[in-house]
C-alpha cells in the first residue's frame, strides 16, 4: 500500500490529547500506559511498533475497550458493576502535541483507500494501512472516528524496541514515551475502578420498579376503559 506523500502531508494535524481516559485491565493499576502487541484495528500486522489508544470520553473508552459490537441486536444493553470489576480507567494527557494522519472526514477519499479502513468491524486493511503510515511516513499515529461512538480517538505508535521497556520513563512510573518524536504521555489522574455503572443491586431494584411500573400503567388503563364503559 503505497502512500501519496503530498496528500499525507495535507492530512497532518497537530493534536494534543489533555485529560484522556484509557480503560485498562484493573491488574495493570501501576502501569496503565503499558503497550502490547494487541490484536486491535490499527495494530501492526506484524508486530512492528505497540500502540497507545486513549478516549475523549469516559463512554467512548468503554465501548472501544469493552463492550465492542456486543449490544448489537441486544433486548438488554447494560453493564454491571460485576462485569467490568476487573476494569480501571486512567485520566492522561500528551505534554505535547503529536502529528498525527487525520482520518476522521476525508482522508480515505483523498488517499484512495478504503473507508474499511476506518468505519468497518474487519481490521485486516486497517492494520495493513497504519503498518503503511509507519514504513512511510515519521508521523506520531493516527486520529480517526471511534466506531461504536463517532468521536475523536486518537491512536499513537508506542514501543518499536520489543527487546526493551524503552516505553517506560525509568524515573516515573506513570509516564511513557509514546510517538516517533519520543514524546511523553502522563497520568493526569490515578486509576479508579467502577465508575458510573450499574451494581447488580442496582439492576435488580430497577428491573422491579420497570415491573411495578408496567404492572401500574395496565391497571390504570384497565381503570380507564371501565370508566368509558360506564358513560
Amino acid at each position: 500500500m503505497d502512500l501519496d506523500p503530498d496528500v499525507v502531508a495535507s492530512l497532518v494535524v497537530a493534536y494534543q490529547p489533555i485529560a484522556y481516559l484509557r480503560v485498562t485491565p484493573i491488574a495493570h493499576r501501576a502501569t496503565p500506559l503499558g503497550m502490547g502487541f494487541g490484536k486491535t484495528r490499527f495494530a501492526s500486522p506484524t508486530d512492528a511498533f505497540k500502540l497507545l489508544y486513549a478516549a475523549e470520553d469516559l463512554a467512548t473508552s468503554v465501548a472501544e475497550a469493552v463492550i465492542r459490537d456486543r449490544f448489537e441486536r441486544a433486548a438488554t444493553r447494560e453493564l454491571t458493576a460485576g462485569e467490568l470489576a476487573c476494569w480501571g480507567v486512567a485520566e492522561v494527557s500528551a505534554r505535547v502535541p503529536f502529528r498525527l494522519l487525520d482520518m476522521r472526514t476525508r482522508g480515505c477519499f483523498l488517499l484512495g483507500v478504503s473507508t474499511d479502513i476506518t468505519g468497518a468491524k474487519a481490521q485486516d486493511e486497517a492494520r495493513q494501512f497504519s503498518q503503511a503510515v509507519f514504513d512511510q511516513t515519521d508521523l506520531d499515529g493516527i486520529l480517526y472516528l471511534s466506531r461504536p461512538r463517532t468521536r475523536t480517538f486518537p491512536v499513537v505508535f508506542g514501543d518499536t524496541t520489543p527487546a526493551a521497556d524503552a516505553q517506560r520513563d525509568p524515573n516515573s512510573p506513570s509516564v511513557a514515551v509514546a510517538g516517533r518524536r519520543q514524546c511523553l504521555f502522563h497520568i493526569t489522574q490515578p486509576v479508579f475502578a467502577k465508575p458510573y455503572l450499574v451494581t447488580d443491586e442496582e439492576r435488580r431494584r430497577a428491573e422491579s420498579a420497570a415491573r411495578h411500573g408496567a404492572l401500574r400503567r395496565v391497571q390504570q388503563r384497565l381503570l380507564d376503559l371501565r370508566r368509558l364503559d360506564h358513560r
